[in-house]
């Protein structure tokens, strides 16, 4: 397992990180390794035990520094799901070609592959029993194709493998002359067009129009090649790859010796173009998909790669394994990474990924054996989905696993929007028996990490922006003291106005009264008595005066 450890301002200083196993009762601790950043990131490699089959839980964490910022960040969990079980190989050919012995050798000295190779034409002098390779497909099964993982078909003929194999239960359904197979989960097929042969079917579902092109005879020299370019995005460029760096990635496929014969194949508009030729009449990505030299397609249930050459046994040149091996068995390895863990000599039932990011779809899947689906064709299967840690057996959700007419074999369903959690999951059929024990298997939902957890260094020129367009100053590190020398206070007044009522106070209402009642009190004679006015200016008696006199 390789870790990417991103820090800023720690340059230098050793840091310690530790990989705990914690799906036990308390955390157990693997390994520790010491390491000491001398940039942004750093990385470091992992080597974890696969002795046990099941699901394991394992976490990555690094002490709180002194003076580190950010400690919500130090912890990573993440699962390991790990299978009884080898990647089942089956190599196909027409002829020993150079290609297939060297794939066949490969194939054998790698302990993760079962493999199993089938010849049709060979030397064969009589003086043994048998040939040293099979020559006909395996015929004790429903399906030659029904107990391997992984097919690699190379140049075979359509005539080599009939329609009764092709379409035999458990076979994705293909017609006559579509000659790119593997049951299962994911299918691999390199080329095999020799040349002045015919079209090649083996590019049905993935390719188009098939062009011809050679810069030479095979046989010639090493320079005489066509050279071969990653697609950006690609599984070339991340799952299938030479260099964990895109750009590197891509400078090692523009180096590897090239063919010198090829068929290019227009992709589908549902295609992945994985890597393309080189040609000088190239002019961008949509030219690219017309001179795909491996692209991959999604066909029924299982999946096409299509390889439109079959030399790459000449990136061995003077290097051995470190390209050729490590190419094809990062292939098988992927083609077999989802791999469902549990289930019986009926079934096979899991989910497509043990862990998911939170907003992601969970895919829920089955496989179920032929002679079973013959006994009970009238099965009903769906998933029911627990949280783990709830002491209630009434599931969280229900998923129903419908049959499809295209996948005889296969039923599968989605959960969606499902909380992060740990999550256990089991199968439920009617109308059929799978005898005594469930089938469960677990896998988790993990929170998507958010930019500011992951991406912890500063922009800088992001930041000068911010502090000109607000009026301020960038401050680095080594600047922070002079802040409280930046921080000037400010002064400011306002003026606050509020109306009182006097009726809403009572002693003011009683002063109102008492005042009131103060300026219009009298003597209280009968006949009355006279009191100079008060508060009446001379001029308003004057003119009352005047006033008088004119009525009289």
């Amino acid at each position: 397992m390789k870790v990417t450890l991103q820090t800023a301002g720690f340059e230098g200083v050793p840091l310690e990180v530790e990989l705990q196993r914690t799906d036990g009762e308390s955390p157990e601790t693997v390994e520790k390794k010491t390491i000491t950043p001398t940039g942004p990131l750093t990385s470091l490699e992992f080597k974890l035990p696969a002795t046990d089959v099941g699901r394991h839980a394992y976490s990555l964490k690094l002490p709180v520094q002194e003076d580190e910022t950010h400690d919500d960040n130090n912890t990573r969990e993440f699962a390991v799901t790990v299978v009884d079980d080898r990647a089942k190989v089956l190599l196909v050919e027409d002829e020993p070609r150079w290609e297939f012995r060297y794939l066949e050798t490969a194939f054998s000295r790698d302990e993760r592959i079962d493999l199993k190779s089938v010849v049709f034409q060979q030397p064969y002098l009589g003086l043994l029993p048998e040939t040293f390779f099979p020559r006909k497909l395996p015929g004790d099964q429903p399906s030659p194709f029904a107990d391997v993982d992984v097919v690699i078909l190379g140049d075979v003929a359509p005539g080599q493998i009939t329609d009764d194999q092709w379409n035999a239960p458990g076979k994705i359904r293909r017609r006559r002359r579509r000659n790119a197979g593997a049951v299962g989960r994911k299918e691999l097929a390199p080329v095999g067009v020799p040349l002045g042969g015919a079209r090649s079917a083996h590019a049905d579902g993935v390719a188009g129009e098939d062009q011809h092109h050679g810069c030479g005879r095979p046989g010639a020299a090493f320079s005489k090649r066509i050279a071969i370019a990653a697609h950006p995005g690609s599984r070339a460029a991340t799952d299938v790859h030479f260099d964990d760096d895109p750009a590197s990635n891509r400078a090692v496929w523009s180096r590897l010796p090239g063919p010198i014969w090829l068929w290019l194949g227009t992709a589908k508009p549902a295609a992945t173009v994985w890597t393309a030729a080189l040609l000088p009449q190239q002019a961008g990505l949509a030219d690219e998909r017309k001179q795909a030299l491996i692209a991959h397609h999604h066909f029924g249930f299982g999946q096409v790669v299509w390889i439109g050459f079959d030399s790459t046994w000449r990136w061995r040149h003077r290097v051995g394994d470190k390209y050729h091996h490590q190419f094809w068995g990062q292939l098988v390895r992927w083609a077999v990474s989802n791999k469902i863990a549990a289930g019986n000599e009926f079934v096979r039932f899991g989910a497509e990924r043990s862990e998911v990011a939170a907003g992601e779809d969970v895919v829920l899947r089955t496989r179920w054996s032929p002679q079973f689906l013959q006994r009970f064709p009238k099965l009903t299967v769906r998933a029911e989905i627990l949280r783990s840690g709830d002491n209630s057996e009434e599931p969280f959700a229900t998923v129903d696993l419908p049959f499809k007419p295209d996948q005889p074999v296969l039923r599968e369903g989605k959960a969606v929007n499902l909380p992060p959690g740990e999550y256990r999951t089991r199968l439920v059929v009617r109308d059929a028996d799978l005898g005594p024990k469930p089938l469960e298997t677990t896998f988790a939902v993990r929170p998507p990490n958010t930019p500011e957890l992951i991406d912890i260094t500063a922009n800088r020129e992001l930041l000068s922006q911010l502090a000109d367009a607000s009026g301020g100053r960038l401050l680095l590190a080594d600047d922070v003291h002079r802040l409280p020398q930046l921080l000037h206070p400010t002064e400011m007044s306002q003026d606050i106005y509020r109306e009182s009522p006097l009726w809403d106070r009572g002693w003011m209402l009683a002063l109102f009264f008492a005042l009131l009642d103060g300026r219009m009190g009298c003597c209280g004679s009968g006949t009355g008595c006279r009191r100079k006015p008060r508060g009446i200016a001379p001029a308003v008696r004057k003119s009352r005066q005047l006033h008088s006199a004119s009525k009289v």
